[in-house]
């Protein structure tokens, strides 16, 4: 049986680059590279599965296109993304 794949994608591209927050200067697509940066340099242990990284200019519907066309038996798919709202309209819900 083939090894299950998993598949980590950043949740915007550069032309689409999601929530921008000029303030302070952070930019959806470019925090969300740096988790999945992360994921595969401080988190995932190297060769214990197959690992594609979708970080680059695919919008969304080629990269399921992708997914569905390499994923075996117990892949899983990951896409990061952030959600953002003016301060005053930030609310915890329990």
């Amino acid at each position: 049986m083939e090894k299950a794949k998993a598949f980590i994608s950043v949740g915007h591209y550069p032309k689409r680059p999601g929530a921008v927050n000029n303030k302070f200067g952070l930019i959806e697509h470019q925090e969300a590279r740096k988790i999945v940066d992360a994921l595969f340099t401080e988190i995932i242990p190297p060769k214990t599965i197959f690992i594609y990284s979708l970080v680059n200019s695919l919008p969304l519907k080629e990269k399921v296109n992708f997914i569905n066309s390499q994923a075996t038996e117990g892949s899983i798919a990951i896409e990061i993304h952030f959600n953002a709202c003016k301060p005053n309209q930030a609310q915890l819900k329990e």
